[in-house]
């Protein structure tokens, strides 16, 4: 049997070349990273995603959206050529991609094990844009000796003709927000640039699934969406879609994790159309109590009396995205007496054995759960809804 220090490369298959490209907007002080890779050993076609980090060194352990605004990705393509860069390389090691990564610093034929890399591609057979990337470590990885793989001749002039087919794309696209709202027993999404408030196209849905499926068309596609009159539209429905004009919360906010998550609790219930949305009694009272168990949270449910279903969110154990997916909310359905509660959030930990998960200064309610202990937080730092990364913690 052979052990892990004596790993050689020649156990990988399938190495593809690519880079890590960051890009800044000075302007505006935001940055971009791309990730470009061969699709196959030799090939001349690359897998291509643009995800908002900061920079290549942020591109580990974790899971990362990418970006599915065309017009950001036609832009970003354009600007980038000079820009400077991280060759990668991907290769297969027991069924699965591993990444490793040669930074300008390191000396030439040095790769740097950086994880194990899955990622989700748009239909259709097309390369681009990546929908996700998610990255961790695998102590294999480290073992495996990378000192006699060169790096390729001709990754840069390849990156160079995928960023301008790209940047050269004829299409006029428009990025839109959607203010979701009902009418009539219908739910009615008007569509407008984010800097306008003029109408550029209206859809009306009865049923809460087609709305859901509507919505998050560019993300399970990467592609946008074109109107019956040609106008070719684009929208993130993390971050476009606008339940509430204020800050105050809205009922409609009740469908908010089910726009945002593939995957959700099974005692989360939602209306099934906008007629029983619009009928259902707006109630107050309900506080969500999150206790703190050895490495999750165990919710409790404090006030009126709620159906089976509902009350069945006390059986499952919750990780730190799963809270605030809870917590943004902001409403809770009740099928059982057809209400609509509006939502408090407390949180019962031990602050000596646990930090604050980042991930909770992306919600109001969470903020204010974390004031009422005792701990203020200097701002709240919107983020994509993450469907698998929780930040580390002390236990």
């Amino acid at each position: 049997m052979i052990s892990l220090s004596e790993i050689e490369s020649s156990v990988l298959t399938n190495i593809r070349y690519g880079q890590l490209i960051t890009t800044i907007d000075e302007d505006i002080g935001e940055s971009e990273t791309w990730l470009i890779f061969q699709t196959a050993k030799g090939s001349n076609r690359c897998y291509t995603g643009l995800f908002c980090l900061k920079s290549w060194k942020s591109f580990r352990y974790g899971w990362f959206w990418g970006s599915i605004r065309y017009d950001m990705l036609i832009e970003n393509a354009l600007e980038i050529q000079n820009n400077d860069r991280t060759n990668i390389l991907v290769a297969e090691y027991d069924d699965s991609d591993y990444i490793w990564l040669q930074p300008l610093e390191e000396n030439e034929n040095e790769w740097i094990p950086w994880g194990k890399l899955e990622f989700g591609t748009p239909k259709d057979d097309r390369t681009y844009p990546l929908l996700w990337a998610k990255i961790w470590s695998n102590p294999a990885q480290s073992s495996i000796k990378m000192s006699n793989i060169p790096l390729s001749e001709k990754i840069d002039s390849q990156i160079n003709k995928t960023l301008e087919s790209i940047g050269n794309l004829d299409l006029e696209i428009v990025h839109t927000k959607i203010d979701l709202k009902t009418e009539k027993e219908r739910y009615l999404l008007e569509f407008h640039r984010p800097d306008d408030s003029e109408i550029l196209y209206e859809k009306r849905e009865p049923n809460t699934k087609e709305i859901r499926e509507f919505l998050r068309y560019p993300r399970t596609t990467g592609l946008w969406y074109e109107t019956e009159d040609g106008l070719k539209l684009t929208w993130d429905p993390f971050a476009d879609v606008i339940y509430a004009e204020g800050d105050d919360p809205e009922p409609i906010e009740v469908i908010r994790p089910y726009i945002n998550r593939s995957t959700l609790p099974p005692g989360l219930d939602f209306p099934d159309n906008a007629a029983e949305f619009e009928s259902a009694e707006v109630r107050e009272g309900l506080l969500l109590l999150f206790k703190r168990e050895r490495r999750n949270w165990k919710l409790w449910l404090l006030g009126p009396d709620i159906g089976t279903r509902l009350l069945s969110l006390e059986n499952d154990s919750y990780s730190n995205s799963q809270v605030v997916l809870l917590a943004e909310s902001k409403y809770l359905f009740d099928r059982h007496s057809n209400s609509l509660y509006k939502i408090k959030v407390a949180l019962d930990f031990d602050k000596k054995k646990m930090s604050i998960p980042k991930i909770f200064l992306s919600s109001p309610l969470l903020c204010s759960a974390l004031a009422a202990k005792g701990i203020m937080v200097k701002g709240i730092r919107r983020e994509y809804p993450d469907d698998e990364q929780d930040e580390l913690e002390k236990e």
